[in-house]
């Protein structure tokens, strides 16, 4: 997956007249860092993002200083940003919780399902397979994002849920990443039709054993593309 140039980011009209601009531009750095057009290690260039906000270079400064303090950039040569990359102990810490807290909620959400839930995830489903037809993997990605959404919010695990969506937070970013590559994507694809497969024939130990699965293959995909 190749970088976003910030320059060619593209700022919608008439947005810097919404809320003030350090909050605009810390907003727009982070959705781009969420969905992968801004990369790890790539570098963050004061005056293009101020020429791209038509600003000055200290709200700019706000944003990046705030997107260091929340994880998403760091600091190098004193000065420098960058887009932070997770290291492999963090993210193994991260997949270890979602290894043994998906399940949980996914079955308790399961429990909570109505036809309309699962006519909704399937809709999801079918759109993700759809762009994949096309090579749009970022359509695939919100499709799948859209799919375990539904599936962590109607559980009632509200601690548990809050832990993960924190974890599923720090990963949004490598999702793009990994659906990139088009065999991933078929798989990613090919595993969320059998976990929703599994949901609809009620089968508990199936719905366990295909999410955890799904878990380890992103895990193993991930370490291989940014790690």
């Amino acid at each position: 997956m190749t970088n976003t140039n910030l320059s060619e980011l593209v700022v919608p009209a008439g947005l810097t007249q919404v809320q003030p601009i350090r909050e605009i531009i810390f907003d727009y750095l982070r959705s781009a860092i969420l969905e992968g057009h801004l990369t790890p290690n790539q570098k963050m260039i004061e005056r293009e993002i101020a020429e791209r906000f038509q600003a000055s270079r200290t709200p700019v400064r706000d944003a990046l200083q705030r997107l260091e303090a929340e994880g998403f950039l760091e600091r190098r040569d004193t000065k420098s940003y960058f887009v932070r990359a997770l290291d492999l102990k963090e993210v193994e810490e991260i997949y270890l919780i979602r290894y043994h807290l998906e399940p949980v909620v996914i079955l308790d959400a399961a429990q909570k399902m109505d036809k309309e839930d699962f006519e909704e995830l399937d809709i999801f489903l079918q759109e993700a397979e759809s762009s994949d037809k096309t090579g749009d993997y970022y359509e695939v990605s919100q499709g799948l994002h859209q799919f375990d959404s539904l599936l962590i919010e109607k559980s009632e695990f509200h601690k548990i849920k809050g832990i993960l969506s924190q974890s599923r937070e720090d990963l949004r970013r490598f999702r793009n990443i990994n659906l990139a590559h088009p065999e991933r994507r078929k798989n990613a694809l090919q595993e969320h039709r059998k976990i929703y497969e599994a949901l609809v024939s009620e089968d508990s130990k199936q719905i366990k054993n295909m999410v955890r699965q799904h878990i380890l293959n992103s895990f193993e995909e991930l370490k291989k593309e940014v790690l």
